[in-house]
């Protein structure tokens, strides 16, 4: 499908702001390094970067689509894109997607998405298919919550309405079956210290209290 993100991979435009994409930052946000950058990108020659943040816990350093997407309710849409973080030591899960799905009458949906951190650029994919019934339009953005002297770079964005393979695709993979568990799932009593601990019984780590 067409790709309903404008400059999605931070080509056209500079600094903080470039074209179609508005910083982000919350309050209580004392510092940042927000912007395109020609230094880390996946593709092309340019990325948009968020990095050095300091904040009180929760608070967004980030970007987000100057102007809403528009969505159709009966239809499902895929969002694609390429990320990166170097030096974000501080917590694992770092980089934080997030629609916010507007509509006629329903209040607005929130959905999130927590990203691992990876020194490699990487790939992922969100199918966005819980649509309200009036939802009209979808802010998208990209957030730090922590604070960091590392920095994550995001790249080659792509929001488009997902076919039928794209998306029994996507169920073939988020809907594969859970193996039945084998062995002995009961271990021996185990000796009380006093503490909570890990512990090896046969072939299983337990965690033991």
């Amino acid at each position: 499908g067409k790709n309903l993100v404008l400059n999605g991979g931070f080509e056209s435009g500079s600094g903080e702001e470039p074209e179609a994409w508005n910083k982000v930052v919350t309050k209580n946000v004392q510092s940042y390094r927000l912007g395109v950058t020609k230094s880390e990108f996946h593709s092309g020659t340019s990325s948009y970067e968020i990095g050095r943040t300091w904040c009180y816990p929760n608070q967004q350093t980030g970007f987000k689509t100057a102007k809403p997407l528009p969505i159709n309710p009966k239809k499902k849409y895929i969002l694609s894109f390429w990320y990166k973080t170097k030096g974000v030591d501080e917590y694992p899960l770092a980089l934080m997607q997030q629609f916010k799905v507007k509509s006629d009458t329903t209040p607005t949906v929130t959905y999130k998405k927590f990203l691992s951190n990876t020194d490699t650029w990487q790939q992922h994919f969100i199918l966005l298919d819980n649509i309200p019934g009036d939802a009209k339009e979808a802010d998208l953005s990209f957030y730090c919550w922590i604070r960091t002297k590392g920095s994550m770079w995001v790249d080659d964005i792509d929001f488009h309405q997902a076919s039928n393979k794209e998306i029994a695709d996507f169920e073939k993979w988020r809907r594969q079956p859970v193996p039945e568990p084998v062995g002995k799932s009961t271990p021996g009593k185990f000796t009380a210290t006093g503490f909570y601990r890990v512990e090896k019984d046969a072939q299983r780590w337990w965690y033991v209290d």
